[in-house]
């Protein structure tokens, strides 16, 4: 045999060749027959890829094989010549096919490489990825902590104040009376002393509950029309009687002589006095306090500067954070604040649409600088209108009042009787003898004890806390103004709650005042005492004048006017779209002629008209059916309870819960 070398190279001294699978090579077969080569035969077979001998045409001596697996064949060749004979042996050829480049050895360790690489790679991705999530859910959790921490702290503080109330009222209250009676100077210096700072510790207080407010509700701005340079140099006065003792400089600068605008002074005296006083306690003796006004015609910008010993530029961007006290202000001071003033400072001051910063001051110290935009006034600012105060006063809290000209009257039987519930002994101490001038007072020290001396007494007008133990104020005055019998008493509810949720659930419930501690006992007895006059049987059985229109004349045809517009509102009662320009199209008129007719029959506009129907209609549910005041109020067409309530009152004097126990066919009454 010979071979022709086709894609593939000879082993030299063996018969074996290398191809690559992808490979098509030829095998050219030849014996020593050299007479008659075109009728030779050969009979070939590959073995580990033939399963049978297969036999080349005559003349034919190429063998060829394309794309064979990668792997070591051997071909084995026989001859066969003219006569059919067949060589004995078979010719063999080893046959090596290599596999194609990305399936080679090399190319299968770079796989494994590449795998074991990105089997590593994800590997760290996930890792990096838990790590990073297990971070943030870290970050998270601290953050949330933190929060959990504050409104423990809060809530804390919180109660404190609410506590705290009571006993500054038995504080401020009494202090107020004493210095309306003294006369002698020194005692009265000492008491305005105690005064002053029993005030402050009341605007701590209150500053404690604005900043609750602010976390569970939002807070409301309620503008006026004022002089901010007026009312800037008015603050600035009042720290005059603390920058005297300390030797501190207070000074105010301003560009203008007066700008009127429109600002919440309440809730900037707050921003002001917190300001100020800051500096006042990091300002040492010898100090200075500048506060200068500028404005550039859209914005007010006001500045408080201090000498103290200033804010480290790494706490200067949490220095308005809730709960932040810096590490400088700590180790220099003996006593620091809770790090809430300056929060509920930044608060107030985005309410007005204003910014803060705060800055350094030269050569040291701390400025503090605001900027609020220029509301113009809506109606013209008296100098008369800033209210002048002291430094430590709380706002909202009366100054402490000159002599009063009341004196105790004597024991009388006619003197109106004052029942007054609370759970602290000393409160009750303090307002019996505070109002035993216009009283006959009697005390309870829950509600339960009241309802037992209401079952026996009573009283021209009942005054009870709101926050007890066992039956509260709340359930005291529901118990009191679903009673039939004293649902006409007056009460006053006395509490340490200031918001105006408990005010409005107070009043809705049937109080008829409502008052937060501390208070001036004056005050107190003045409206008590009105309470009392307006409820009082004289007063309630004096007739009234009841204006009466002049007769007219109903013809005929006003009556059946009047009936057939009955007839239409009470059949379509229950709409609430039932309006004026539909009845009087029912009534075949135009809007201003039915007006005038109804108006000139009845006394009643068509919306009186069809309201009166509605209400009168309800006062007959009220009295012959089952239902509720809501589902009355739904029923005759009033889609809010509350506007029915009002309009019901109104027209009867009196609420539909109130008529319904009244004129009801059964009502339980219990106390």
């Amino acid at each position: 045999f010979f071979k022709q070398k086709t894609a593939y190279e000879m082993i030299s001294g063996d018969w074996s060749s290398d191809v690559c699978s992808s490979d098509l090579f030829t095998l050219a077969l030849g014996t020593d027959d050299y007479v008659t080569p075109q009728k030779e035969r050969f009979r070939y077979k590959l073995e580990g890829y033939d399963t049978k001998w297969a036999t080349t045409h005559s003349g034919d001596n190429t063998i060829s094989y394309s794309h064979l697996p990668a792997g070591t064949y051997r071909l084995l060749v026989k001859a066969v010549n003219s006569d059919g004979m067949e060589s004995p042996h078979a010719e063999e050829l080893l046959i090596r096919v290599l596999p194609p480049f990305y399936l080679s050895l090399w190319a299968r360790i770079l796989y494994v490489a590449l795998g074991l690489a990105a089997i590593w790679g994800l590997y760290r991705y996930v890792g990096i990825r838990e790590r990073r999530r297990f971070n943030e859910k870290r970050l998270i959790d601290a953050a949330r902590k933190e929060e959990e921490l504050n409104q423990l702290k809060f809530r804390f503080l919180t109660n404190i104040g609410h506590d705290l109330r009571t006993p500054l009222t038995l504080i401020i209250s009494p202090l107020d009376n004493m210095l309306r009676d003294t006369t002698d100077d020194a005692t009265r210096r000492k008491l305005s002393l105690m005064r002053k700072n029993a005030g402050h510790l009341l605007r701590m207080v209150n500053q404690l509950l604005d900043f609750r407010k602010s976390e569970v509700s939002t807070l409301v701005l309620k503008p006026v029309d004022s002089d901010m340079y007026l009312f800037l140099d008015n603050i600035c006065r009042s720290f005059l009687s603390i920058s005297d003792p300390k030797e501190i400089d207070i000074k105010f600068e301003s560009n203008v002589d007066s700008l009127p605008m429109r600002f919440d002074e309440d809730k900037f005296y707050k921003v002001m006095m917190n300001l100020l006083g800051n500096a006042f306690k990091f300002t040492p003796e010898g100090g200075k306090v500048t506060v200068s006004l500028d404005t550039d015609g859209r914005d007010a910008v006001i500045k408080v500067a201090d000498t103290g010993c200033g804010i480290p530029d790494g706490e200067k961007n949490r220095i308005f954070d809730r709960f932040f006290q810096g590490e400088k202000a700590r180790k220099e001071q003996h006593t620091t604040g809770y790090g809430i003033g300056l929060s509920l400072v930044k608060e107030y001051i985005s309410l007005q649409g204003g910014t803060i910063s705060v800055e350094n001051n030269t050569p040291t110290g701390t400025v503090f600088r605001i900027t609020i935009p220029i509301i113009p006034c809506e109606n013209t600012v008296s100098p008369a209108k800033v209210v002048t105060g002291d430094a430590t006063a709380a706002p909202g809290l009366p100054d402490a009042p000159g002599t009063d000209s009341r004196q105790p009257s004597p024991a009388n039987p006619d003197i109106p009787v004052a029942l007054v519930v609370d759970d602290n002994s000393d409160m009750l101490d303090f307002l019996r003898e505070g109002l035993s001038s216009d009283f006959r007072v009697i005390t309870a020290a829950d509600g339960e004890s009241a309802l037992k001396i209401l079952s026996t007494i009573r009283p021209a007008i009942i005054l009870t806390d709101i926050m007890m133990p066992g039956m509260n104020g709340m359930e005291l005055c529901r118990r009191i103004k679903t009673n039939r019998a004293l649902a006409g008493v007056p009460v006053v509810a006395l509490s340490a709650r200031n918001e105006e949720q408990a005010k409005v659930e107070m009043l809705t419930i049937g109080a008829d005042d409502y008052l937060t501690k501390p208070f001036n006992t004056e005050l107190l007895a003045l409206r008590m005492k009105r309470l009392v006059k307006l409820t009082s049987p004289a007063t309630s059985s004096r007739p009234l004048i009841n204006p009466e229109p002049g007769e007219i004349v109903i013809t005929s045809l006003d009556e059946k006017m009047v009936e057939k517009a009955t007839k239409y509102v009470v059949a379509n009662m229950k709409r609430t779209d039932l309006s004026v320009e539909e009845l009087s199209a029912h009534m075949g008129m135009s809007r201003v002629h039915f007006y005038k007719r109804l108006k000139s029959v009845t006394g009643k506009t068509p919306v009186e008209f069809i309201r009166l129907l509605r209400l009168k209609r309800s006062a007959q549910l009220l009295r012959e059916s089952q239902l509720n005041v809501s589902e009355v109020a739904y029923q005759v067409g009033f889609n809010n309870p509350k506007y029915f309530a009002r309009y019901f009152a109104d027209e009867f004097g009196m609420l539909p819960s109130v008529y319904k126990d009244q004129n009801g066919q059964t009502t339980l009454h219990t106390l």
